[in-house]
């Protein structure tokens, strides 16, 4: 499986880099000798997995690992639920293989992406017959938003996720969970080649419409003015779910920055697992610059091995971890692959506005394309994309079916 999506570093190459002597120590160590967490996410999406991964090799407590210097701890305390791994697809039913095991089975649309845009997709176009197929990074439907579904979801994402559990019930969505995509391919002719990554080897997955709904990470520190030294605390809100997920506390004394309903949500989750919230501050608060842009509410960081303290305004807050929930990076990635990718961090989907992508049968919606940390129309648009290319398969013909 893939532990690193931004880079493609798989697991087994983390294990191979934990194998070889002389043993790294610390997530920094591991970092440098295979490559997880130099991504555009700043390791913030595969830390959990590295961790866990570093605890296990060294036959330690995931509170004892450090990132770098010493007193550089990420995990605070960790419950006896940490000792196992989140399981796949705990409550969506996954699929097993989606073809015969003499072949591949073409489905009419496959999405990447289980989020609400992927979901939303899903839904419409299966409401019409269509076959679909999605297959998602994570263990639970939803996203970004995944770990906060229960706290702020709205009715209507509400019932779309009632929706999608008897849609995998019945058959008509084929749901693969814990599923990293690695790269697409257009056949010749007609559809997509898709190749999947899961715990269990590689798979292929073939459909004759794509639809790319892999939202985004959230802006990491290194994409901002933040002065200071480069402790271990500063995080953004994607390790900091997957820390409580498991079960662990990331930070005693947090000051969040976001003001949406992930910021809120996640500071609700923060404080049931014994966490301190001393701050929730506006990222768009504040005068304007010279450039006519807000400044950064946070100035500067403070702290060698561990976070101190952080600057707001003029005045020091102490506190040992600072989670940034206030802005999403779109994560296009597997469009690099295509020819038609934007290296630079931050440029969203090259989409139409149909949604389509300068390629046949290609589409990508949700985050990816209008990147929203709150996703907030993210269903919508999804369902939106959906109908479109139900009506599109029903203008150029329904395919055969077995």
């Amino acid at each position: 499986s893939i532990v690193c999506a931004c880079r493609s570093v798989a697991e087994a190459e983390v294990h191979s880099a934990l194998a070889a002597p002389p043993v790294p120590t610390t997530v920094d160590g591991v970092k440098r000798r295979c490559g997880v967490g130099f991504g555009d996410c700043q390791g913030n999406m595969c830390q959990a997995e590295v961790v866990e991964s570093l605890a296990a090799a060294r036959t330690l407590p995931v509170e004892a690992i450090l990132r770098g210097a010493p007193g550089s701890w990420i995990v605070a305390t960790a419950s006896a639920a940490a000792t196992t791994r989140p399981g796949p697809s705990v409550g969506v039913r996954a699929i097993g293989r989606l073809g015969p095991a003499d072949g591949a089975e073409v489905v009419d649309l496959v999405v990447v992406g289980g989020g609400l845009a992927g979901i939303g997709s899903a839904l419409a176009a299966a409401d019409t017959g269509l076959r679909v197929a999605v297959l998602d990074r994570g263990t639970e439907p939803g996203g970004g938003l995944a770990d906060l579904l229960d706290r702020v979801a709205t009715d209507d994402e509400r019932r779309a996720l009632g929706a999608l559990r008897a849609a995998v019930a019945d058959g008509r969505i084929a749901w693969r969970a814990a599923a990293t995509v690695s790269d697409a391919v257009r056949v010749a002719g007609d559809g997509w080649e898709v190749q999947v990554q899961l715990a269990s080897g590689a798979e292929t997955v073939l459909g004759r419409r794509l639809i790319l709904a892999t939202g985004g990470y959230i802006m990491p520190r290194e994409h901002l003015a933040i002065d200071g030294p480069r402790p271990s605390g500063v995080m953004t809100a994607d390790f900091a779910l997957a820390a409580l997920r498991r079960g662990w506390l990331p930070t005693r004394r947090a000051v969040i920055v976001g003001s949406g309903r992930l910021a809120a949500g996640l500071e609700g989750r923060l404080i049931d697992a014994g966490g301190e919230v001393i701050a929730r501050l506006d990222a768009g608060s504040g005068a304007h610059d010279q450039t006519g842009r807000r400044p950064f509410p946070v100035r500067e960081v403070r702290g060698n091995g561990r976070l101190e303290a952080v600057l707001v305004g003029d005045r020091w807050l102490d506190a040992d971890g600072l989670i940034l929930a206030h802005a999403v990076r779109p994560a296009t990635f597997l469009l690099r692959g295509l020819g038609i990718g934007d290296e630079r961090p931050g440029v969203p989907a090259p989409v139409g506005p149909d949604g389509d992508l300068p390629l046949p049968d290609l589409w990508a919606v949700g985050t990816c394309a209008v990147p929203d940390v709150d996703r907030g129309r993210s269903l919508a648009a999804g369902i939106a994309l959906g109908s479109r290319i139900a009506t599109l398969a029903s203008i150029v013909g329904t395919e055969d079916r077995p």
